[in-house]
């Protein structure tokens, strides 16, 4: 299982699998990216797929998580109570 913490545009990946993914070094303490977090949950990463925002434009990928537990969960999150959970990242992940 890997944990995800999403907050408002930022990602948090905890697991060395998605380390080729990470672009990029967020120097914020733990706590204060759990605390501004739309949603924390505990799931399993079940598929990982790059595309292309639009023609010629930049290239993400989509990363669909089986939520095995939500920790928490703003009122306003999107996926809030859902079976699984995707995640967007910015570049191709491998």
């Amino acid at each position: 299982m890997k944990a995800a913490i999403v907050t408002a545009g930022f990602l948090v990946f905890l697991g060395a699998w998605l380390a080729p993914c990470v672009a990029g070094e967020l120097r914020l303490p733990l706590n204060e990216i759990a605390q501004s977090a739309d949603l924390i949950f505990i799931g399993t990463a079940l598929e990982s797929v790059s595309r292309r925002t639009e023609p010629g434009k930049a290239i993400v990928t989509d990363i669909t998580f089986d939520v095995v537990d939500q920790i928490s969960a703003r009122t306003t999150s999107r996926q809030k109570n859902e079976s699984t959970i995707t995640v967007t990242l910015a570049g191709h992940c491998h």
